[in-house]
Protein backbone atom coordinates (compact mmCIF):
# COMPACT_ATOMS: atom_id res chain seq x y z
CA UNK A 1 0.00 0.00 0.00
CA UNK A 2 1.28 3.55 -1.07
CA UNK A 3 0.34 6.41 0.84
CA UNK A 4 0.80 9.59 -0.50
CA UNK A 5 -0.43 13.59 0.90
CA UNK A 6 -3.71 14.39 0.39
CA UNK A 7 -2.99 17.78 -0.75
CA UNK A 8 -0.62 16.71 -3.26
CA UNK A 9 -2.27 18.49 -6.56
CA UNK A 10 -0.37 15.76 -8.91
CA UNK A 11 -2.99 13.11 -8.69
CA UNK A 12 -5.85 15.49 -9.57
CA UNK A 13 -5.48 15.09 -13.38
CA UNK A 14 -6.25 11.43 -13.35
CA UNK A 15 -9.45 11.23 -10.88
CA UNK A 16 -8.03 9.40 -8.06
CA UNK A 17 -10.12 10.39 -4.93
CA UNK A 18 -8.59 11.89 -1.95
CA UNK A 19 -9.21 10.30 1.65
CA UNK A 20 -7.79 11.13 4.74
CA UNK A 21 -8.16 9.00 8.36
CA UNK A 22 -7.65 9.85 11.91
CA UNK A 23 -5.92 8.11 13.76
CA UNK A 24 -4.03 7.98 16.84
CA UNK A 25 -0.34 6.35 15.76
CA UNK A 26 2.17 9.40 17.59
CA UNK A 27 5.69 9.66 17.67
CA UNK A 28 7.43 9.95 20.95
CA UNK A 29 10.69 11.37 22.17
CA UNK A 30 11.20 11.60 25.51
CA UNK A 31 13.89 12.24 28.11
CA UNK A 32 16.36 9.20 29.39
CA UNK A 33 15.70 10.30 33.33
CA UNK A 34 18.43 8.12 34.13
CA UNK A 35 21.10 10.04 32.72
CA UNK A 36 22.14 12.86 34.97
CA UNK A 37 21.52 15.32 32.44
CA UNK A 38 17.78 14.92 32.71
CA UNK A 39 17.25 14.11 35.79
CA UNK A 40 16.62 17.80 36.79
CA UNK A 41 13.00 18.39 36.27
CA UNK A 42 13.88 22.25 35.39
CA UNK A 43 15.85 20.88 32.54
CA UNK A 44 13.37 19.02 31.01
CA UNK A 45 10.90 22.18 31.60
CA UNK A 46 13.40 24.10 29.78
CA UNK A 47 14.11 22.02 26.60
CA UNK A 48 10.30 21.61 26.27
CA UNK A 49 9.66 25.61 26.61
CA UNK A 50 12.86 25.85 23.83
CA UNK A 51 10.67 23.53 21.70
CA UNK A 52 8.30 24.44 19.01
CA UNK A 53 5.93 21.18 18.42
CA UNK A 54 4.54 22.95 15.12
CA UNK A 55 7.79 23.29 13.85
CA UNK A 56 9.07 19.71 14.41
CA UNK A 57 5.70 18.21 12.99
CA UNK A 58 6.64 20.68 9.75
CA UNK A 59 10.09 19.47 10.01
CA UNK A 60 9.84 15.68 11.11
CA UNK A 61 6.44 14.53 8.85
CA UNK A 62 5.62 17.46 6.58
CA UNK A 63 3.33 19.32 8.66
CA UNK A 64 1.11 15.96 8.04
CA UNK A 65 -1.12 15.59 11.76
CA UNK A 66 -1.19 17.00 14.77
CA UNK A 67 0.82 19.49 16.68
CA UNK A 68 1.65 17.34 19.59
CA UNK A 69 0.65 18.29 23.32
CA UNK A 70 3.10 16.21 25.04
CA UNK A 71 0.95 13.62 26.62
CA UNK A 72 -0.43 10.15 25.46
CA UNK A 73 -4.19 10.97 25.11
CA UNK A 74 -4.82 11.61 21.45
CA UNK A 75 -7.92 14.25 19.94
CA UNK A 76 -9.62 11.11 19.14
CA UNK A 77 -9.80 9.30 22.21
CA UNK A 78 -13.19 9.87 24.65
CA UNK A 79 -11.45 10.85 27.45
CA UNK A 80 -9.27 13.39 25.68
CA UNK A 81 -9.43 16.86 27.01
CA UNK A 82 -7.85 19.76 25.79
CA UNK A 83 -4.97 21.61 27.43
CA UNK A 84 -4.05 24.94 27.02
CA UNK A 85 -1.57 25.68 24.42
CA UNK A 86 2.07 24.59 25.71
CA UNK A 87 4.39 27.52 26.50
CA UNK A 88 6.99 28.03 23.77
CA UNK A 89 9.64 30.59 24.94
CA UNK A 90 13.56 30.01 24.10
CA UNK A 91 14.89 32.97 25.96
CA UNK A 92 13.12 31.69 28.95
CA UNK A 93 14.33 27.99 28.47
CA UNK A 94 17.96 29.36 27.89
CA UNK A 95 17.64 31.37 31.24
CA UNK A 96 16.46 28.76 33.46
CA UNK A 97 19.19 26.01 31.44
CA UNK A 98 22.19 28.31 31.92
CA UNK A 99 21.19 29.48 35.69
CA UNK A 100 20.75 25.97 37.12
CA UNK A 101 18.53 27.29 39.88
CA UNK A 102 15.61 25.80 40.98
CA UNK A 103 11.98 26.77 40.20
CA UNK A 104 9.24 27.27 42.14
CA UNK A 105 5.66 26.55 41.86
CA UNK A 106 4.85 30.20 42.01
CA UNK A 107 8.03 30.52 39.64
CA UNK A 108 6.09 27.95 37.00
CA UNK A 109 2.59 29.35 37.90
CA UNK A 110 3.55 32.76 36.65
CA UNK A 111 5.53 31.21 33.56
CA UNK A 112 2.44 29.94 32.39
CA UNK A 113 3.35 26.44 32.82
CA UNK A 114 0.75 25.53 35.46
CA UNK A 115 -2.52 26.75 35.86
CA UNK A 116 -2.96 26.84 39.73
CA UNK A 117 -0.36 26.59 42.70
CA UNK A 118 -1.90 24.98 45.83
CA UNK A 119 -0.10 25.61 48.99
CA UNK A 120 0.12 25.23 52.68
CA UNK A 121 -1.60 21.76 54.18
CA UNK A 122 -4.02 21.33 50.86
CA UNK A 123 -3.96 18.24 48.96
CA UNK A 124 -3.45 18.70 45.28
CA UNK A 125 -6.17 15.43 44.62
CA UNK A 126 -8.56 17.01 47.44
CA UNK A 127 -8.70 20.72 45.67
CA UNK A 128 -8.93 18.63 42.24
CA UNK A 129 -12.39 16.95 43.75
CA UNK A 130 -13.68 20.57 45.05
CA UNK A 131 -13.07 21.83 41.59
CA UNK A 132 -14.55 18.80 39.89
CA UNK A 133 -17.64 18.49 42.50
CA UNK A 134 -18.37 22.24 41.70
CA UNK A 135 -18.61 21.26 37.79
CA UNK A 136 -20.62 18.28 38.62
CA UNK A 137 -23.64 20.55 39.99
CA UNK A 138 -23.30 22.43 37.00
CA UNK A 139 -25.56 22.92 33.98
CA UNK A 140 -23.77 19.83 32.17
CA UNK A 141 -25.15 20.50 28.67
CA UNK A 142 -23.81 23.69 28.28
CA UNK A 143 -20.62 22.35 29.91
CA UNK A 144 -20.03 19.74 27.62
CA UNK A 145 -21.38 21.89 24.50
CA UNK A 146 -18.70 24.91 26.25
CA UNK A 147 -16.14 22.72 26.47
CA UNK A 148 -16.71 21.17 22.19
CA UNK A 149 -16.75 24.75 20.94
CA UNK A 150 -13.49 25.67 22.54
CA UNK A 151 -11.58 22.63 21.71
CA UNK A 152 -12.95 22.19 17.86
CA UNK A 153 -12.61 25.88 17.56
CA UNK A 154 -9.53 26.36 18.01
CA UNK A 155 -9.00 23.98 15.17
CA UNK A 156 -11.17 24.96 12.30
CA UNK A 157 -12.12 28.43 10.10
CA UNK A 158 -14.05 30.56 11.49
CA UNK A 159 -17.19 29.80 9.76
CA UNK A 160 -16.57 25.99 10.25
CA UNK A 161 -16.73 27.64 14.54
CA UNK A 162 -19.68 29.63 13.79
CA UNK A 163 -21.97 26.80 13.05
CA UNK A 164 -20.52 24.27 15.93
CA UNK A 165 -21.47 27.35 18.26
CA UNK A 166 -24.51 27.74 16.52
CA UNK A 167 -25.41 24.00 16.85
CA UNK A 168 -23.74 24.35 20.59
CA UNK A 169 -26.33 27.05 21.26
CA UNK A 170 -29.09 25.15 19.82
CA UNK A 171 -28.79 22.15 21.55
CA UNK A 172 -28.35 24.02 25.22
CA UNK A 173 -31.67 25.83 24.57
CA UNK A 174 -32.99 22.76 24.18
CA UNK A 175 -31.83 21.08 27.30
CA UNK A 176 -33.97 20.90 30.48
CA UNK A 177 -31.26 22.50 32.28
CA UNK A 178 -31.74 25.97 30.14
CA UNK A 179 -35.85 26.43 31.45
CA UNK A 180 -34.48 25.39 35.18
CA UNK A 181 -31.69 28.29 35.17
CA UNK A 182 -33.38 30.92 32.98
CA UNK A 183 -36.77 30.42 35.62
CA UNK A 184 -34.47 30.29 38.57
CA UNK A 185 -32.40 33.38 37.56
CA UNK A 186 -35.28 35.64 36.91
CA UNK A 187 -37.18 33.92 40.05
CA UNK A 188 -34.31 34.12 42.71
CA UNK A 189 -31.32 35.41 40.88
CA UNK A 190 -27.95 34.25 39.81
CA UNK A 191 -26.03 31.02 41.28
CA UNK A 192 -29.24 29.26 42.85
CA UNK A 193 -30.30 26.85 39.77
CA UNK A 194 -30.11 23.04 40.80
CA UNK A 195 -29.59 21.61 37.51
CA UNK A 196 -30.88 17.82 36.19
CA UNK A 197 -28.00 17.80 33.77
CA UNK A 198 -30.38 17.07 31.30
Amino acid sequence: MDIVRTDDSRFDGIGWEKSEATTSATLAVRFNQDSDLYKDVNVRRALQMAVDNAVVLELGFDGQGSVAENHHVCPIHPEYAKLPPLVVDPAKAKEMIYSGRFYSAQDCYEMGLVQKVVSGDESVIEYAQKIASRYAKGAAVALAMAKKSINKGMECSIEEGLIIEAQSMSLCFASEDQTIGMRTFLEEGSGKAKFTGK
